[in-house]
């Protein structure tokens, strides 16, 4: 091999590896992807993904093969943004050999409904909490008050369960000055994509109010207007009854029309805002209710809730104060 030889296969390799160098780097889109999935535990990675494949549309093959690279839990989810927010792309471009969008969609779901339906009381489809506040007072004043709370959810793909409980009791120098037991039991069935029917009862104990205890229950339809892995936003409402038995003897059945609302906002890990929210609208009685309360976790399971509830009954008789209000700091164990 001559001097001339030499140089011309030196030069050649050269340019073959810094060329293969040029391929294999990741270009700015897929970088920004990459820091995308490791921001706020990737809430930003599909925005990010729909804006790339926006501003590069030549490359939404190998962007979307990237997304999924670099989210591999979450690939069903940028499948289905890509096919809802680009569906002529979702038609034609392929994340794995032969396979497109839509077409990897479908496999997803045919796995997931091939998938057997898990019982009833599967713990995996269960969750729940235990609660736990109080205070006591000494001196010229002796209070003792206690705050019980439970939650029990049970979630699958189109079927969630909530249970609730929640007792009060208050003591000022021996004197009972509250006692509430309140309980409701929450049924949804999700018919559409974020859209479902609902049926709800509650019972209310309250000695310390004009009615010894009161029953409602109501049916109707909801919509998940957020639904991310940081936020979530349900709002609801439809017709049903109350049964109320007031402290007089009187024993009172109403229609009502209900409005709920739950939000949740994952501040940080760790950190969660919940607003609760239900007006119950009927021809004698309304109620506004409103729970907003601050969970930070401790350690493990256990965490700290400072809340806020109040409520309010209108039409109540003379003497009866229409507002309660409480303040509370709790103690929560999740399991």
């Amino acid at each position: 091999m001559n001097q001339k030889t030499s140089v011309f296969a030196v030069f050649l390799s050269l340019t073959v590896l810094f060329s293969a160098g040029q391929v294999m780097a990741a270009t700015p889109l897929e970088t920004m992807l990459e820091k995308a999935a490791t921001r706020s535990d990737g809430e930003f990675l599909i925005p990010t993904l729909l804006m790339a494949i926006e501003t590069e549309p030549d490359a939404a093959e190998t962007l979307i093969q990237k997304a999924i690279a670099v989210a591999p839990d979450k690939a069903k989810d940028i499948l289905d943004a890509v096919a809802v927010e680009r569906p002529v792309i979702a038609e034609v471009v392929e994340v794995a050999p032969g396979q497109s969008v839509v077409e990897e969609i479908a496999r997803y779901e045919a796995i997931e409904a091939a998938k057997p339906l898990p019982g009833f009381f599967a713990s995996e489809v269960w969750n729940g909490e235990i609660s736990l506040g109080g205070a006591v007072l000494t001196g010229n004043t002796e209070e003792l008050s206690i705050v019980v709370g439970g939650k029990a959810n049970r979630t699958t793909k189109r079927w969630e369960h909530s249970l609730n409980l929640v007792a009060e009791l208050s003591e000022n120098n021996d004197v009972q000055t509250k006692e509430r037991v309140y309980t409701d039991a929450n049924i949804r069935h999700f018919r559409w994509d974020r859209g479902y029917i609902f049926a709800l009862a509650d019972f209310e104990l309250d000695t310390f109010s004009e009615f010894d205890y009161r029953v409602s229950e109501a049916v109707g339809v909801g919509y998940r207007v957020l639904n991310s892995d940081r936020q979530s936003w349900d709002v609801e409402g439809g017709p049903g009854a109350r049964h109320t038995q007031f402290a007089d003897g009187d024993f009172v059945n109403d229609f009502v029309f209900t409005m709920n609302s739950r939000y949740s906002l994952t501040i940080r890990d760790g950190l969660v805002f919940t607003d609760d929210l239900s007006i119950l609208v009927g021809t004698g009685q309304q109620t506004f209710t409103n729970t907003a309360g601050l969970t930070a976790q401790l350690y493990g399971n256990l965490s700290a809730r400072f809340s806020f509830f109040i409520q309010h009954d209108t039409g109540v008789p003379v003497g009866i104060d229409p507002t309660d209000t409480a303040t509370r700091l709790n103690f929560v164990y999740g399991f």
